[in-house]
């Protein structure tokens, strides 16, 4: 995912710098604590809170018990999609909260609908998991949104309270406690239309060959398994490749 890596980076640099970004006098609320670290990009299924060894070993147990399933809903092909495109999760751009990238069947592979595959994969693992009591029914979505964060007001508010929380100063001044420092914010938005404008065809990727399902520890990045920034892997599953399908024709 290189290429992606790169290609949000300079996305980065052009809105926060203002760059060549048509309308940039509008680019208001927008600092660099908004972007996801290219390093942890990824394809979002659902969120989990895990709270002990219990339930982490039960999402463990469930996810290597799917693959069966998992196998058929995408027909045992590989899934090779393209991230084009962004997109933002409010009906209102301008109050924007969370901006993502897209991802589209592939131009080179449209004889195979790989979008429907993936779609019924994310669908399915979704399903599981909420019937395990392991993730949280979203309520009025019948289907798992796919997407990529590129951008996240939340992003900003965690980051200003580890900066709080970080900050020694006020521990020594309790005068000057740490809200008033570094105050935390609330969900705010940020205008997302010239992003919209400048970057709604922006091709990150062409021909990404999906790997793995993988629940992955938030709050951790990778020390075990890679050394890529990544967030560690409580559990994955690796995915069929173009190699299994051309072994197994």
């Amino acid at each position: 995912m290189d290429e992606v890596l790169e290609k949000s980076a300079y996305i980065d640099q052009q809105i926060s710098e203002g760059g060549d970004v048509h309308g940039a006098q509008s680019l208001t609320n927008i600092d660099k604590y908004l972007f996801q670290d290219p390093a942890k990009l990824h394809l979002t299924f659902g969120i989990m809170k895990l709270t002990n060894e219990n339930e982490m070993q039960q999402a463990t147990e469930l996810l290597k018990n799917l693959r069966e399933d998992i196998y058929q809903d995408i027909l045992n092909e590989p899934l090779i999609v393209d991230v084009k495109g962004i997109d933002v999760m409010d009906s209102n751009p301008r109050e924007c909260k969370v901006l993502y990238a897209t991802i589209k069947n592939s131009d080179s592979n449209s004889s195979n609908d790989h979008l429907s595959r993936l779609q019924r994969m994310a669908d399915h693992v979704v399903k599981r998991f909420q019937d395990a009591g392991l993730m949280k029914v979203e309520s009025g979505r019948d289907h798992v949104k796919l997407h990529i964060t590129l951008m996240n007001t939340a992003f900003r508010e965690r980051n200003h309270k580890k900066r709080a929380e970080n900050d020694l100063d006020w521990r020594s001044a309790p005068k000057r406690p740490p809200r008033q420092r570094f105050p935390r914010k609330s969900r705010d938005s940020f205008n997302a239309l010239p992003i919209l404008a400048e970057f709604n065809d922006f091709a990150f990727l062409s021909d990404y060959k999906i790997s793995e399902v993988h629940i992955s520890c938030r709050e951790e990045v990778a020390e075990v398994r890679d050394e890529d920034g990544f967030y560690k892997p409580l559990s994955y599953l690796n995915l069929p490749t173009v190699a299994d399908r051309n072994r197994n024709s």
